[in-house]
């Protein structure tokens, strides 16, 4: 209920978590995300966990992708902190040590005191076997890549990973699990207590020192791409170390290769959509921008090749008599893309109301008219020929209702001329359901064929 009444006082909500926190916030904005698409808000919601651990699987994480509800997640993640990289399996969960060790980060967290309490804290062999467990795990996502999305405990969101000389972002899962492993081995048992309690002075160093690094201009190549490279390598805090910092950087190589992706593919598809034919918009959900419905211009332009496209689309399927293999065009037809474009137009819907057209529109606006005009053609010839009361009541009411549906189009000008030709589909269609009606005769006798068959 606090939630839903933040939606009536703002336009966007920032929910954060330290540790097993930081998980229930992402839970929360997961649940959060999918009440605002149920009622197409346009309300903005980041998630940000400090330290929490892995919270999904493969097909979890999958599913956000493609609801593109990866930029609202934001995973902060220490160096050496061992809490995001376990698996918090049976295994793990029901151990003293685990229990001890929550209870002392919660105890540390609201005393931070006690950190140096010698009755708090953990033997050499509980933190050993703790870091050891959470570099076998990192090994094991590691080594199986993608293939372990589907039954293991997986990345979603952003990571960003703080050290002592910075920080570096990852969206890909296969690398934050790769990035997550090398910086922990740098580490070692001993850190693994104070590395979970040390986000405090990585925000406040981050918010104080955005642009700070630990050496010079001149140590930086005169290639913009290597200089991003070592930078970034500096700031993940492995470039010290001989054999880790070669690995670290392939990493971040693959990184930047692969976040040039989204963008990429946004752009060839606006050259497509500059160029509707012989071109079509080849949209994949889960390869664009995470806020690419949001800006105007991407939404604009999709709805335009809507406009534009489907109702060739429509006329296609029915002239190849398609609708008789496998039904009518809107539930059995239609292409996903184009619900997709919806579902982005209708965000933005609201900022048009109560702008009245003073004239036809070039484009008719509903881009499934004419596949509504095939299913009113076949009710149509349906009820002169039915018999049956039940069925010839249910069609008339699917008549009239389009008949309504349709003239509030045309008196809100949101048709096209064509709409209204004279020997269009459209016209023929209204002409003879009108003349069926005005001849009540007709129908009345219609109905009562039915009743007495009946």
């Amino acid at each position: 209920m606090q939630i839903r009444s933040l939606l009536a006082e703002t336009k966007s909500i920032v929910i954060t978590g330290h540790s097993l926190g930081g998980s229930i916030a992402f839970l929360t904005g997961i649940w959060l995300l999918s009440y605002l698409k149920s009622i197409f808000s346009p309300f903005s919601v980041l998630c940000i966990g400090f330290g929490s651990p892995f919270l999904s699987n493969g097909s979890l994480s999958r599913a956000i992708l493609r609801e593109r509800w990866g930029g609202n997640f934001c995973n902060v993640v220490s160096t050496h902190d061992i809490m995001p990289r376990l698996s918090l399996n049976q295994s793990l969960i029901q151990t003293s040590v685990w229990h001890f060790l929550v209870r002392f980060w919660h105890t540390c967290t609201m005393s931070p005191s006690f950190m140096n309490s010698a009755n708090l804290q953990l033997t050499e062999e509980d933190k050993a076997w703790l870091f050891s467990l959470a570099v076998a795990d990192m090994e094991r996502l590691v080594q199986a890549g993608e293939d372990s999305g589907g039954w293991s405990f997986w990345p979603f969101g952003n990571y960003l990973f703080c050290s002592d000389e910075g920080t570096i972002c990852l969206d890909n899962a296969v690398l934050v699990n790769k990035m997550m492993h090398l910086m922990l081995r740098t580490g070692s048992p001993n850190c693994i207590l104070e590395e979970h309690l040390k986000y405090g002075p990585y925000v406040e160093r981050l918010s104080r020192q955005s642009l700070k690094r630990s050496f010079m201009e001149r140590d930086l190549s005169e290639s913009s791409y290597e200089a991003s490279l070592s930078m970034a390598l500096n700031s993940s805090g492995t470039y010290r170390q001989v054999l880790i910092a070669p690995m670290a950087k392939d990493c971040l190589k693959m990184g930047r290769r692969m976040g040039c992706t989204p963008n990429r593919n946004a752009a060839n598809l606006a050259v497509r959509l500059s160029k509707i034919t012989p071109y079509r918009a080849e949209i994949e959900w889960n390869e664009l921008p995470h806020d690419f419905h949001r800006c105007s211009k991407w939404v604009n332009a999709s709805q335009f090749y809507k406009l534009l496209v489907e109702p060739l689309d429509i006329a296609e399927y029915y002239r190849l008599g398609m609708h008789l293999e496998k039904g009518h065009y809107r539930s059995n037809g239609r292409e996903r893309r184009y619900e997709i474009f919806d579902w982005w137009w209708n965000e933005r819907v609201g900022e048009e109301l109560g702008n009245r057209r003073t004239k036809n529109t070039s484009l008719t606006q509903d881009t499934c008219f004419w596949a509504r005009v095939e299913e009113a053609k076949e009710w149509l010839d349906k009820i002169r020929s039915a018999s049956d009361p039940k069925e010839l009541a249910f069609l008339r009411d699917r008549l009239d209702e389009f008949e309504a549906y349709a003239m509030k189009l045309v008196e809100g000008k949101e048709v096209s001329a064509d709409v209204l030709a004279k020997n269009s589909s459209f016209s023929l269609w209204l002409e003879e359901w009108r003349a069926l009606k005005l001849n009540r005769t007709g129908l009345n006798r219609l109905f009562q064929a039915g009743s007495q068959g009946d």
